[in-house]
C-alpha cells in the first residue's frame, strides 16, 4: 500500500509506505488535507482537517469540538464507512453513518440562515422499531423513540446523535 497527501501544511511530512504524518508546522489555522491510499486493488481517499495553533488558547467550546471522545470514536470507527447523505430539503439534510457495533451515527444538518426543526425518520436511516438516541456532543442519553427523532438545529448547525436498537 502506498499513501499520498494533498493540502498538508508546511512542516508536515507523510511517510508514503505507512501513511503516518509527522512534524510540526508554523502555519496557524485550519488545513484541509486529502489522504489517498492505493494498492493493486484500487484506491481510497479520506478528507480531514488539521487545526494548528496555540492549543492552550482555545475556548471550551472549540476544545470540545476538537477533542470530544464520542465524536472522535464515530470518526475512527473500525467499520470505516463514510456517511451517506439523506436530503430532506434544500437547506436540511442528514448524514448517516453505519458503525461497527450496529448503531448509526446521524448528523441532523441545517445549512440555512435560520434555526429549523430537523427530523430523522427511522425509515430514512434504514431502521425500525424503538430506538434509543444519544446526543454525542453533550454525552447525554435522550430517551427512546418509536419512529423518529427531531431537534431544533441552529442556523449553519449540526445536532449529532447515535441511534441504537432497544
Amino acid at each position: 500500500m502506498t499513501f499520498s497527501a494533498a493540502g498538508l501544511p508546511p512542516g508536515l511530512q507523510l511517510a508514503s509506505q505507512t501513511g503516518i504524518i509527522r512534524g510540526t508546522t508554523p502555519a496557524r489555522g485550519e488545513h484541509v488535507v486529502t489522504l489517498r491510499a492505493a494498492n493493486r486493488h484500487g484506491q481510497d481517499r479520506r478528507v480531514f482537517k488539521i487545526v494548528s495553533g496555540d492549543m492552550t488558547k482555545l475556548d471550551d467550546f472549540t476544545l470540545n469540538v476538537l477533542c470530544n471522545p464520542e465524536v472522535i470514536a464515530v470518526n475512527q470507527d473500525p467499520l470505516g464507512q463514510c456517511a451517506r447523505v439523506v436530503t430532506l430539503s434544500d437547506d436540511v439534510f442528514l448524514m448517516v453513518k453505519d458503525l461497527e457495533d450496529g448503531t448509526k451515527a446521524v448528523g441532523l444538518c441545517n445549512r440555512g440562515e435560520a434555526k429549523t426543526r430537523v427530523t430523522a425518520r427511522w425509515s430514512d436511516l434504514g431502521v425500525d422499531g424503538r430506538q434509543s438516541v444519544r446526543d454525542v456532543w453533550r454525552h447525554r442519553n435522550l430517551g427512546e423513540f418509536a419512529a423518529e427523532f427531531a431537534a431544533d438545529v441552529p442556523r449553519h448547525g449540526v445536532v449529532m446523535i447515535k441511534v441504537a436498537r432497544r
